[in-house]
């Protein structure tokens, strides 16, 4: 490995690694959202100024006052059909359908009661924080091997940990937010809410 050989440093950093995409699928668009950014840099899910539909965010996630997520079963865009027969059968089925993939096949309503006994609403509410929460988890795991790396490159990753973890709050604040100006629903006790409006993630993107 780059930093060691040593076990106890690298499997540390394995934990970081393995853990990172789905950290990010879930500050960013958990449950199968997905395409959350603008056609130029990042901006978030409201980006809709593009004379190409599928260049903007909503044309992805289809949020509404009666739910989110594109329906692309044979009662919507029929886009499943282009998987082989028993994949799209899965995909296509509501029973069926993984979660981490559902809001890419459905669209459902925000108080679609989920395999949680959750509704959609709270459940995506829970996820963006998960995401938020296990960027704070991976920070102490880096911190832990703090003398045991270099420093100048353990000063260089911990610089670059702190920029995620403030924009994994703004992802959360402000899709949490926008999406909360469709459904009408509060944020679930005990989760933390944004200290800004939605306007103020609008105009301070994460880059």
């Amino acid at each position: 490995m780059t930093f060691s050989n040593d076990t106890s440093i690298i499997n540390p950093i394995n934990k970081i690694m393995m853990a990172s995409r789905e950290n990010v699928v879930n500050y960013r668009d958990p449950l199968g959202l997905n395409m959350l950014g603008g056609w130029s840099v990042y901006h978030g899910p409201w980006v809709n100024n593009s004379e190409h539909a599928d260049w903007n965010s909503p044309y992805y996630h289809r949020a509404d006052n009666i739910g989110i997520g594109f329906d692309r079963t044979k009662t919507g865009s029929d886009a499943v059909s282009q998987y082989y027969p028993p994949v799209a059968d899965v995909f296509g089925s509501l029973e069926k359908c993984p979660e981490e993939q559902l809001l890419w096949f459905h669209h459902l309503p925000w108080t679609y009661k989920m395999k949680s006994g959750q509704t959609l609403w709270d459940e995506l509410c829970y996820h963006y924080e998960r995401g938020v929460e296990e960027v704070e988890e991976i920070h102490k795991i880096w911190n832990s091997l703090r003398g045991k790396i270099d420093e100048v490159e353990f000063n260089r990753q911990q610089a670059l940990m702190k920029i995620q973890y403030e924009n994994a709050v703004r992802w959360r604040d402000g899709c949490v937010l926008y999406f909360q100006t469709f459904s009408r629903l509060p944020i679930p006790a005990g989760l933390k809410v944004p200290e800004r409006d939605l306007q103020y993630y609008i105009i301070h993107n994460p880059r």
